[in-house]
């Protein structure tokens, strides 16, 4: 697997270790799941635009938005796993 990759997902397995007391995303509607997705892309693309102008350094808008890109890669997996699942 590549460095790049495996760093992401070990992240992203970090992050729903840490949502782990929710419970899983296997009883979780298509709507609900999607409807995060979403959110989650549209909060990612207005950072973009306002710190756009600002920031000329994208290393720093990604490491301030960490959190949210693994968010958006880990209800994707969500949403692929249920439609696999089916």
């Amino acid at each position: 697997m590549r460095e790049s990759l495996l760093i992401f997902a070990n992240d992203m397995e970090k992050e729903l270790e840490e949502n782990d007391h929710k419970g899983g995303w296997e009883n979780s509607g298509m709507d609900y799941l999607t409807e995060r997705l979403l959110v989650n892309i549209d909060h990612l693309d207005e950072l973009f635009k306002t710190f756009f102008l600002k920031i000329e350094d994208y290393g720093s808008l990604i490491d301030c938005q960490r959190k949210n890109l693994i968010d958006i890669a880990n209800y994707c997996m969500m949403i692929y796993d249920n439609l696999r699942n089916k």
